[in-house]
């Protein structure tokens, strides 16, 4: 189990600094339930990633690559009909976090085993840029075949949402986004791209101290293209 000791620590170290959305005017017993209420939601947090994460290790899917994880929580509030079914929602809207525990990096990645995973949009597509520039180029060669040129690759990037937690911490649901995007190089030397993008919503409930999936709500899917470069 990962230690949470030092994501938990720095975020401490946070809100004595004012530094993640704490009120400016608060009596001391305020703040002290306030930061209790912080700590525990970056503790629990960081255990339901971990089942995340156990969950996608257990489908045998590889470990991330670089860049491909969001450096920021993806910015998209859980549909009323989820929050409803789940959460026993009355109120017509949709339900987004009031707080994040953190950066997506200390929640997911509490050992630091993983850092290079992370990054922004502006930086994930920095770091596209040489490989789309050897493709039109005929220099990019296949990671799998050694020598061989690639006439095109694949990459994939997903985002999580911040946890939403129901008030005793026995339900949780997290928004994620997946895109699969196919850059190739046709005989015009263009480079062209097309991607599939899957938006979904994973509920998990705790079990004896455990957070386990419970099911994945689909929200929303996008394909296309861009422009050839």
């Amino acid at each position: 189990m990962p230690n949470a000791s030092s994501s938990i620590l720095l975020l401490v170290g946070l809100l004595a600094f004012g530094k993640t959305g704490i009120p400016q005017q608060i009596a001391a017993s305020e703040l002290q339930a306030w930061e209790k209420r912080q700590i525990r939601l970056a503790s629990e947090a960081i255990a339901l990633f971990q089942a995340i994460r156990e969950k996608r290790e257990k489908d045998k899917e590889n470990k991330p690559a670089p860049c491909e994880l969001g450096a920021e929580w993806l910015k998209y509030a859980v549909p009323h009909g989820i929050a409803e079914t789940y959460f026993g929602l009355t109120v017509a809207a949709d339900l987004s976090p009031s707080f994040t525990p953190g950066e997506p990096a200390d929640i997911l990645d509490p050992s630091g085993a993983m850092r290079e995973a992370f990054c922004t949009e502006k930086e994930a597509k920095e770091k596209l840029q040489p490989s789309l520039d050897k493709l039109k180029k005929g220099e990019l060669k296949d990671e799998k075949l050694p020598g061989i040129i690639s006439r095109g690759f694949r990459t994939y990037r997903l985002e999580y949402s911040a946890p939403i937690f129901d008030r005793q911490y026995n339900r949780a649901v997290v928004i994620a986004s997946g895109r699969t995007s196919l850059w190739w190089l046709k005989p015009d030397g263009k480079v062209y791209n097309d991607f599939d993008e899957g938006i979904w919503a994973s509920i998990y409930i705790k079990r004896k101290g455990r957070w386990h999936l419970l099911k994945n709500e689909s929200v929303a899917g996008a394909s296309g293209g861009v422009p050839p470069q």
